[in-house]
This record gives C-alpha cells, structure tokens and sequence, in this order.
C-alpha cells in the first residue's frame, strides 16, 4: 500500500521571492556568512558553522528527535546546556538506555526542578534562552517553531533539524490511537484532524493536538510567521495569509528558505545526515586543515564511517528514495481507501516541503563528494 502525495515543486520564482522575505533574518544572515568554503549560496545554500556557535534543534514532532538529542547531538561537537538539563526530565527512561552519559547529567538535577515535557513552556524556554544565551556554546531542542531561534541574539544560533516522508503521519495518527485518543485513521480524519484549522474532537486533553494540524505541522514550525504561544497556551496555529507567488502557499516557502539555512536531516538517511552535520560543524577536520585540499584532510576512520560505498549493512547503502511513500498500517485493521485518498491530498503541502529538503541534502551530499571524495549517499 502507497499513499500516493502529488508533489508540485515547479516554483523557482517562489523560493526566489522567500529568500528576499527572510533575507533580514538574524538566523539566515547568519547561515549565508557562515556558506561552506567552495560552494556558492547560490546554487547551494550550505551552511558550515563555526564551533562557537550555540545549536537549537527545532524538533518536530515524529521525526527522530529523540535520535537527535541522543546521538546528533554529539555531531555537532556540543554538549546539552546545564541550564537546559531540566527540560529532559521527561526523556529520563529513555535517555538510560539510548544514552548513559547524558542520563548521568539529568540525574544530578534536583528532581524538583525536572520537567515533564520538552514541550509546552515555550515562553519560559525562551526566557531561559535570553538569560543564557551569552555562556559557552551549547546544545538545545524544542518543539517549537522558528522564531524561538531569534531568542539567540544578538549571537545567531545554527539551526538544525529533520524531516520525514509524508507517511510520518501514520505513525503519529498511531500513536495517539495508543493513547486512546482516536480508534485509528479513519476515525482521526473524521474528527478533522487533517483540517485547518483543526476541529476541536481532536484535542484528545493534549494542549499540542488542539494547536495543529497534523499535515501542517512541519511547515507551520518551519515558518516564521508563527507565533510560538500556540504550543505554550494551545492557540490556534495560522501558517501564512494565503497564497504567494504563482498561487502557492507562501508560509511553504518561507519554511523551505528557512531550510535552507538549517543544517537538515532525513529520517531516512539519518547515518548519512549524521555524517552532513560533521561536516557543516567542522569536526571532520582539524582547525589547521588545508581546506584548499580537503580529500586529504579526511581521515580514514571517517571515511569508512561515512562512505556509503564502503558499508557492509546494506541498509546504509540504500537509495533515500527507497520506501518513500509505502504505508505500513500501523493500525491492525484494513485503512479505507477513500479515507488514504483523502489524507495523502491533505498531505501535499509536507509532501513538497520534504522533496524540497530531499533535493537540498542530496545537493549537499554531492558537494561534500566533490570537495572531500567522501560519498554519503549511494544511488
């Protein structure tokens, strides 16, 4: 079984026009002068940051962010903030088993001051941001959306994140059917929670439901439009006035020009996008790296890590094509068809931003080939 999205990215004009709407971005004027050495921005927006630069995870929800805080954390060459080890309180089970070290630090917090939920206080988290901003470069996730980066200045944090195919919703409908909040997909999408604005039968006594649609989710984080009080007091998420440019939706574009000066990952090549983010932070190289012949500076080590050609589990050296938009029924029942139809069409507008970020990581992964002679990805 597909869910068959109709993925429309025929707009260069579009993307052209976003790039001017977030030119004067603190977090993407950053990016652009941060453009890795060979590459033109131009062509290929790719981003190679500094090692004192704070990172913010905009973490979406479903889309291996807890991968993120256990392993693409280090990645980046940062450790968790102090200030922000509280937040983990909620992940402690799983951080026992996913990752020693950091569940050591959580557990030398004050129980007292453990939060249940990387989510939900995202007026306080920007508050903690403002207070802190200025101590030693760091690590942070949050589900929230773009603007919560801006709490980073007057020094601009590096933004990253990761996407996942449009099926991602399945496993999210799922979860919540787990939960108890739905009785499966069919029952989800007659609740409108597909729609937009999302009908209130959704809720399901989670302040998050209430605030998104499930096929807006990730392009309403991405885009700066939104004002991060809908995760703190479940107001309603509005993600842009219309359309844009040649009739498209300009909060999409707005989302993929903020991508652009992200360093992004896939769910699906996550050993790939491990390797991407070494290389955007520097952490291949030596700080006195001759980055004039950067294949040389390559270490053997990584290059059996990363090379895609020299794995021997045949799952790192599948296409990232492979398995986009094949179904796994989650749910145990048969999926009404009319009800896959109706929910791939709510889904185009992912859709498009994911073969948008798709097609701007596998454009970096060439790049790194070229300067570096390292191959993430195997066609």
């Amino acid at each position: 079984m597909h869910l068959a999205v109709v993925v429309v990215l025929s707009a260069p004009q579009s993307i052209s026009e976003a790039r001017k709407d977030v030119a004067s971005d603190a977090v993407v004027a950053h990016a652009r002068a941060s453009q890795c050495a060979g590459v033109n921005w131009s062509e290929t927006p790719f981003p190679c940051f500094s090692r004192g630069t704070h990172v913010f995870h905009l973490h979406i929800a479903k889309m291996a962010g807890r991968e993120v805080m256990s392993k693409g954390r280090a990645k980046v060459g940062r450790s968790f903030c102090d200030w922000y080890l509280p937040y983990l309180g909620g992940l402690r089970s799983y951080l026992n088993n996913a990752n020693r070290t950091v569940a050591t630090d959580v557990a030398r917090v004050p129980s007292d001051t453990l939060r249940k939920n990387f989510w939900g206080q995202t007026a306080q988290f920007r508050r903690d941001v403002m207070e802190h901003h200025a101590e030693r470069p760091c690590f942070t996730s949050y589900e929230a959306g773009w603007p919560l980066a801006w709490a980073f200045r007057p020094a601009a944090a590096a933004v990253v994140t990761v996407l996942r195919e449009p099926t991602w919703v399945l496993s999210a409908v799922s979860h919540k059917t787990e939960q108890g909040c739905y009785q499966g997909l069919d029952d989800a999408y007659s609740r409108g929670c597909f729609d937009k604005p999302v009908s209130a039968l959704c809720r399901c006594d989670d302040p998050k439901v209430e605030s998104y649609a499930f096929a807006q989710l990730a392009v309403g984080l991405l885009d700066a439009s939104i004002d991060n009080k809908h995760i703190v007091d479940g107001s309603r998420m509005e993600t842009g006035t219309g359309a844009g440019p040649a009739g498209v939706n300009s909060s999409l574009w707005r989302a993929a020009a903020h991508l652009e000066a992200s360093a992004v990952g896939l769910v699906e090549a996550l050993d790939a996008t491990w390797c991407m983010w070494e290389f955007q932070f520097g952490l291949w190289f030596d700080r006195s790296s001759n980055h004039s012949d950067l294949r040389g500076a390559v270490s053997d080590g990584i290059r059996q890590r990363c090379d895609c050609r020299l794995q021997q589990d045949p799952r790192k050296r599948r296409r990232i094509t492979d398995g986009v938009g094949q179904v796994h029924n989650y749910f145990g029942a048969p999926i009404d068809p009319k009800t896959m139809r109706a929910v791939a069409e709510q889904m185009s507008e992912h859709a498009q931003l994911y073969a948008f970020a798709q097609s701007l990581f596998m454009r970096r992964a060439a790049h790194v080939w070229h300067l570096t002679g390292v191959q993430l990805l195997c066609y």
